[in-house]
C-alpha cells in the first residue's frame, strides 16, 4: 500500500504541473519542474501500454532541451489565451472552458460547468479564491484530479479502503464524463492556433496523459477491490 500510496501522491503532483500552461504565463523555473517530472510521465506512458501516450511524450521531449525564451513563450501565451495580437495570426483566441466546448451555446458556465461545481462541492473543493476563472476551466479541472489523487493517498496512509476506492470512482468518473470528453477538441484547438512547438505538442500530451489514466483507474480500483 506504501507504493499506491507514492504512486498517487507523484499523480497527484504531475496533474497539477500540467495543468499550468494552459492558465498562466511559463517561467524557467516552470521548465525545470517540467524536466524533473518528465522522465516520470515517460516511464507511465510505457507501463500503460498506451502507443499514442508513449509517441505523445517522445515528440514532447526534445523541445523542452531548446533554450527558454520567455518573451516568445510569453507573447504565444498571450495570443493563444489572452486574444493579444490575435489579428496577427487566426484571429482566434483559445477559451479553455468545457462550456465553450460542449454546451449548445458555446458559453462560459453552462450546464457543463454546473455539473462540475456540484461535483467539486461533493467531494470537499471549494473554490479557490485566487483563481478568477470558472471552474470548469482545464486548469480547475485538472486541480481537482490533483486534489483527488491526494485525498486517496490520505486515505492509505490511514488504511480505509472503501475510500480509496470510492476516490478511485470519483476520479474516473471525472475523467469520462468530464475531462477526456473535451481535453482533445482543447488539444485540436491549441495546435491549429500555435505557432509556438511547446503549445502544439504539450496538449495532446496532456490528452493521452489522461486518456492512459482512465485505463490506470480502472485497473487499480479492480486489484484494491479484490484485496478488501
Amino acid at each position: 500500500m506504501e507504493l499506491l500510496k507514492e504512486f498517487m501522491e507523484v499523480r497527484g503532483d504531475i496533474y497539477s504541473i500540467l495543468s499550468v500552461p494552459f492558465y498562466k504565463e511559463l517561467t524557467a523555473e516552470y521548465i525545470d519542474v517540467l524536466k524533473k517530472y518528465l522522465p516520470v510521465i515517460k516511464k507511465l506512458s510505457l507501463e500503460s501500454g498506451n502507443s499514442r501516450f508513449t509517441d505523445a511524450v517522445n515528440r514532447f521531449e526534445p523541445i523542452l532541451d531548446a533554450e527558454f525564451d520567455k518573451n516568445l513563450y510569453d507573447g504565444e501565451f498571450s495570443k493563444l489565451f489572452l486574444g493579444v495580437n490575435k489579428a496577427s495570426h487566426t484571429g482566434h483566441t483559445v477559451t479553455p472552458h468545457e462550456s465553450v466546448f460542449l454546451s449548445p451555446s458555446h458559453l462560459v458556465m453552462q450546464e457543463p460547468w454546473e455539473d462540475v461545481v456540484e461535483i467539486f462541492f461533493n467531494n470537499g473543493l471549494g473554490k479557490d479564491k485566487t483563481f478568477k476563472e470558472p471552474e470548469d476551466h482545464i486548469t480547475a479541472e485538472m486541480s481537482f484530479m490533483a486534489f483527488m489523487s491526494k485525498k486517496a493517498a490520505e486515505h492509505i496512509a490511514y488504511g480505509s479502503a472503501p475510500e480509496v476506492i470510492r476516490c478511485m470512482e470519483v476520479q474516473e468518473m471525472f475523467l469520462k464524463r468530464h475531462l477526456c470528453s473535451w481535453v482533445h477538441l482543447l488539444a485540436d484547438d491549441v495546435l491549429r492556433s500555435s505557432d509556438l512547438d511547446f503549445y502544439k505538442h504539450f496538449p495532446k500530451m496532456v490528452e493521452c496523459f489522461m486518456e492512459a489514466d482512465i485505463a490506470t483507474m480502472e485497473q487499480l480500483k479492480e486489484e484494491l477491490t479484490t484485496v478488501s
